[in-house]
């Protein structure tokens, strides 16, 4: 059986898809009833993926689909890379990895227009932050966007998206849309969300 893998799941458990996150309360279990294509592992991915899966199969050469959100900005530049070498490594010919990160070109380009409208959804998350962001001020948009309140270990745009898929061995990479059939349909992610794919062929 091919094994969809969605890493970095956080609370959005995908039905039919091996959903891995460092810390899941519903770590080993089957999250849809008797549906045993569905799982849940709690696994740190820095260390690489789980070499099993939760019902022992090895996960190599039989996963199909990758798909993470908002996950890759949290790793060290070095963690990303090898963990998606990994991926391509263990993936069909045929399979594809899909994902989607935090824009980075458009908010820097709001700040240097001044525009504070592009951040307008940010404003409550900010100001709930005042221990973080002692002194008030319009950069604080761009540094939450980028690192997060210090969550977020490094800077990926579109370029270096693909650039990085393209470096493993992924082929036909290119931007996409928003797809409610994987990504969050939720305003504020849609938003400041950018969205790339790449094949194995």
């Amino acid at each position: 059986m091919s094994l969809k893998l969605h890493l970095g799941c956080g609370s959005d458990i995908k039905p039919g898809w091996v959903n891995i996150d460092l810390d899941l309360k519903n770590n080993g279990t089957v999250v849809h009833g008797t549906d045993q294509t569905t799982q849940s592992i709690n696994h740190d991915l820095s260390k690489g993926l789980p070499i099993k899966d939760l019902f022992g199969q090895i996960l190599t050469g039989n996963i199909s689909h990758v798909y993470s959100s908002h996950f890759w900005e949290h790793l060290t530049p070095p963690e990303g890379m090898k963990l998606l070498r990994e991926c391509y490594e263990k993936m069909e010919r045929g399979g594809y990895f899909r994902i989607s990160l935090p824009k980075t070109k458009e908010a820097f380009k709001a700040y240097l227009e001044e525009d504070y409208k592009y951040f307008e959804m940010l404003q409550g998350w900010v100001d709930s932050k005042k221990d973080y962001y002692e002194v008030p001020a319009f950069i604080n948009f761009v540094d939450v966007s980028m690192h997060q309140f210090g969550e977020h270990k490094h800077i990926i745009d579109q370029d270096k998206a693909i650039k990085m898929l393209q470096y493993v061995g992924f082929t036909q990479v290119a931007e996409e849309e928003f797809d409610p059939d994987f990504d969050l349909d939720n305003p504020l992610r849609r938003h400041f969300s950018f969205y790339v794919r790449g094949y194995r062929l």
